[in-house]
Parts: structure tokens; sequence; C-alpha cells
């Protein structure tokens, strides 16, 4: 397919990563294009940040009700993802009457910390998680 040449990026379910369509020519060509009219060089900063895509992934997931691909993905992602997007799908889930996802979600985010936070950054998140559980009873 004639389009396919100008997708950059890693295709993936879920659009957790990066995929996009850019034309002309590439996202870099483009750049040298800009600089070469303008005739200096354009300071290029990436501000792709995982946490916040995959999270955004899993809240969009979530939006569209996609509940057993957000449960699968929520439990394959870092313990930053999960606690960075947990507020979100807990609620989510509950409006939802997705109460054992909920609790499932709970649960397993609770483990991480416990089992991966050696610094101590996540401590604060369990009273929250314990309160959230206290909820579903």
């Amino acid at each position: 397919m004639e389009e396919e040449k100008y997708l950059y990026g890693t295709k993936s379910e879920g659009y957790l990563e990066p995929f996009y369509f850019c034309s002309p020519d590439s996202p870099m060509k483009l750049k040298q294009y800009i600089e070469g009219a303008l005739g200096y060089s354009v300071s290029y900063e990436n501000y792709y940040d995982k946490t916040i895509s995959r999270g955004l992934a899993l809240a969009f997931l979530a939006d569209q009700g996609m509940w057993e691909e957000v449960i699968e993905k929520y439990s394959g992602s870092d313990l930053s993802v999960q606690s960075n997007i947990y507020d979100y799908l807990f609620r989510k889930m509950t409006e939802a009457e997705r109460v054992d996802n909920a609790r499932a979600i709970s649960e397993k985010l609770l483990a991480a910390i416990q089992e991966n936070d050696e610094s101590g950054q996540y401590q604060d998140q369990i009273d929250i998680i314990k309160f959230y559980l206290s909820c579903l009873q």
C-alpha cells in the first residue's frame, strides 16, 4: 500500500507505542527541509515519556470499555505506569460496575509496590489503595 511508506514509529495493539503518519517525507527529512529554508538549525527535543504514553493508552482502552485489554496491559506495565494511571482506572471500572476489575488492579498495584518499591517512592499510595479497596466492600 502506498500510504504505508509514510508510517513511522512502532505499530502496536492498543496504541501503546508512538505510531504516526507523516507525508511527503520522513519527520527527520522534513526537519532538514525546514532548517534549510530557515537558514538555521532547529533544536529537537523528544518529550516522549513512556510512563505517560502507556498510561494514556490504558486510559483510552478503558474509555472504549476494552476491560480485558486494560487488565492485560496494566498487569504487564511497569510499576511507574501502574501507579500513574491507577486512580483513573479504578474510578472508570467502578463507574462501569466492574468491581472485580477494580479490585484486581488494586491488589496488583499493592503487591507490586510491596515487592518492588525499594526506594519507597510509592509508599504513600498504599493508603490510597487500601482506602479504595475498603470502598468496594
